[in-house]
């Protein structure tokens, strides 16, 4: 039988970890062309990580949910766009009577509706 040490497993969760930040950033990239054009790689990269932290604000840790959280803050900036009228979108993002997934998704959606991807 094949064991796993602590070592080999968090190699692993490193790798897995490393994987979705360029998935992530890779995206953006595809998906906002002209948002991400100011950013290197390293820097997209950063700013994918410092939205993982911030994603976990509103409780949302998923792959699915943090991607999705990514595009909705490269679409409105750092404040949600709180400052221009769309306060709804950290509400929706707080209400706990949906899923994570669920409420970042729909709020991506509902944007996308206002600010389509540009590819």
């Amino acid at each position: 039988m094949l064991t796993i040490n602590e070592e080999q497993r968090k190699a692993f969760q490193n790798a897995s970890y490393r994987h979705f930040i360029e998935r992530c950033r890779d995206n953006l990239r595809r998906n906002y062309p002209e948002q991400t054009s100011t950013y290197d790689n390293p820097e997209l990269e950063e700013y994918v990580e410092s939205s993982i932290s911030e994603a976990s604000k509103y409780g949302l840790d998923t792959e699915k949910s943090v991607a999705y959280f990514c595009h909705i803050r490269l679409i409105l900036g750092d404040d949600l766009g709180t400052e221009s009228g769309f306060d709804w979108v950290p509400k929706m993002l707080n209400d706990m009577e949906y899923g994570q997934e669920e409420r970042s998704r729909m709020a991506l959606w509902f944007l996308l509706d206002i600010f389509p991807p540009q590819r």
